[in-house]
């Protein structure tokens, strides 16, 4: 009789445990829903191209595309700046992408293939360096030309006459804007941004991610 009792329990509470199981299971499918994507339309857009673009560090990234009946801003990743812009001439080009918005309601199209009357190309994923690239530290100075700002208007660099770009961190770039305003020489010490193949730069501007900035006579680390 002991035995039978024992045996009852221990059933019961494998049968309690496996429903429990059941139950968490089911709930976390609830609280799961399976992900839906949205399919993204590739449209054909002829035109001619107007007007290069470039990012915060001088890298062509876009270019404007002006048809018949309306004008769009073609977005592409850097690897590609350079053959675009070595292909892509006066003569009207096919570009197949996908239409989207931007965040301040610019549409905009990113790039799938273009076509020349010469060549497709392809928006692929860039070819992997055989090289490693070098840091190059450099040690400078410069007179501030003007002070970079981003779409919002804060400031995020100095420019250089010499078409140097001081990169700064955001925590740090209005104290320093403060007390380097457009016109001062500055001395800085840094890494100059390393040029990838592919990349195409406007007006040859270089980037220098800095380690410490002087002005007057006083050093400032910046990190």
């Amino acid at each position: 009789m002991k035995n039978q009792t024992v045996k009852s329990l221990l059933v019961l509470t494998l049968a309690t445990g496996l429903a429990t199981e059941t139950f968490a299971q089911k709930i976390h499918q609830k609280k799961s829903p399976l992900r839906t994507e949205v399919l993204q339309k590739i449209n054909p857009i002829s035109g001619n191209v107007k007007e290069w673009v470039f990012n915060q560090d001088f890298v062509y990234d876009g270019f404007y595309l002006e048809t018949n009946a309306e004008k769009y801003l073609v977005k592409f990743p850097i690897h590609l700046g350079a053959e675009l812009r070595n292909s892509i001439s006066n003569n009207p080009v096919v570009v197949q992408g996908v239409v989207k918005y931007s965040p301040l309601g610019e549409k905009e199209v990113e790039l799938v293939s273009l076509k020349t009357p010469n060549k497709v190309i392809y928006n692929l994923p860039p070819e992997i360096p055989t090289n490693v690239l070098e840091k190059k530290f450099v040690n400078n100075s410069g007179k501030i030309k003007e002070v970079q700002t981003n779409e919002m208007g804060d400031p995020i660099g100095f420019i250089l006459e010499d078409r140097t770009v001081l990169r700064l961190p955001k925590h740090l770039s209005k104290q320093l804007t403060n007390l380097a305003p457009q016109g001062s020489t500055i001395s800085y010490t840094g890494i100059e941004k390393s040029k990838a193949n592919g990349e195409a730069y406007y007006n040859d501007y270089s980037v220098v991610r800095c380690n410490t900035i002087t002005i007057g006579e006083d050093q400032y680390l910046i990190k």
